[in-house]
C-alpha cells in the first residue's frame, strides 16, 4: 500500500516516518524515514498484513505520519471477507526451453458452485511486470482439484520472481502474492536441442579414438 505525502508549508520536515496507531497496529509493516523540504512530495510504502484467523468484518485502521516539526493522522477502513476460495500454489517449474508451468490447488469453501478467473503476474526483483496470463476453472461446491498451467517465456528467463495471483468471481475477490525461482535452462535442455546426426557423429568420433588407442597399444606389445 502507499500513502503520498506533501510537505505543504515553507520549513524543511525531518525524520518523518509512518507510525501504526490505533487497534491493531501490528497489522502495518512501516518503517522508511525521509527528510521532506518545503514543496517535496513522496510516496511512503508499507504493507498490511491481517492474521489468518481474523474474523470477517470491518475495521478502522489508523496511520500516522511523525516528523520532528509535526505530525498528520489519517484512518482507513480494511474489509475482511469471509474466504470462499483457498488457493495453494504448489510449484513453478521450466518446461522444455520455452515454458514454464504454474501447478496449483483450488478450493471451493462456500458451499456454491464457482465460476473462478485467475490472473497470474510475474514480476522480477525490480517490479517490473515479465509476464501475464489467465486461467478460468469452474468449481463444484466444495470441490477440491489441482490444476496447471503452462506459459510461454522467454527461454533466458531465470532467477527469483514474485507471482501474484489474483482470484475472482461473481462473489469473492482475493489475491496471492509468492516467491518463486525459475532454474536456468540445464545441460540436459540444452542437449535436447541437438540433432540426432550431430550425436551420432560424436560417438562415431568418440569411438575411431578409442580404436586408434587400442591399435597403437597392441603394436607396443609387438
Amino acid at each position: 500500500m502507499v500513502w503520498t505525502v506533501k510537505n505543504t508549508g515553507t520549513v524543511f520536515l525531518n525524520n518523518c516516518k509512518l507510525q501504526s496507531k490505533g487497534r491493531n497496529p501490528s497489522w502495518l509493516n512501516v518503517g522508511e524515514v525521509k527528510n521532506l523540504a518545503a514543496g517535496e512530495e513522496h510516496d511512503f510504502f508499507f504493507k498490511l498484513k491481517t492474521p489468518k484467523n481474523a474474523t470477517p468484518g470491518d475495521y478502522i485502521m489508523q496511520i500516522e505520519l511523525d516528523c520532528d516539526e509535526l505530525t498528520k493522522k489519517e484512518s482507513f477502513k480494511v474489509e475482511i471477507l469471509k474466504k470462499e476460495i483457498n488457493f495453494d500454489l504448489i510449484k513453478v517449474e521450466r518446461k522444455g526451453s520455452n515454458e514454464i508451468r504454474i501447478h496449483y490447488l483450488l478450493e471451493e469453501l462456500s458451499g456454491k458452485n464457482q465460476n473462478i478467473k485467475l490472473q497470474f503476474l510475474l514480476y522480477n526483483e525490480n517490479n517490473k511486470k515479465i509476464l501475464e496470463a489467465q486461467d478460468i476453472r469452474e468449481l463444484q461446491a466444495n470441490e477440491k482439484g489441482e490444476f496447471g498451467l503452462q506459459i510461454q517465456v522467454d527461454k533466458n528467463l531465470k532467477g527469483n520472481f514474485n507471482l501474484l495471483i489474483n482470484l475472482n468471481s461473481d462473489t469473492y475477490s482475493s489475491y496471492v502474492q509468492e516467491k518463486v525461482f525459475i532454474a536456468p535452462l540445464s545441460g540436459f535442455a540444452i542437449l535436447d536441442d541437438f540433432s540426432k546426426s550431430g550425436l551420432i557423429t560424436g560417438g562415431a568420433i568418440l569411438l575411431l579414438l578409442i580404436l586408434i588407442i587400442i591399435i597403437l597399444k597392441a603394436r607396443k606389445k609387438e
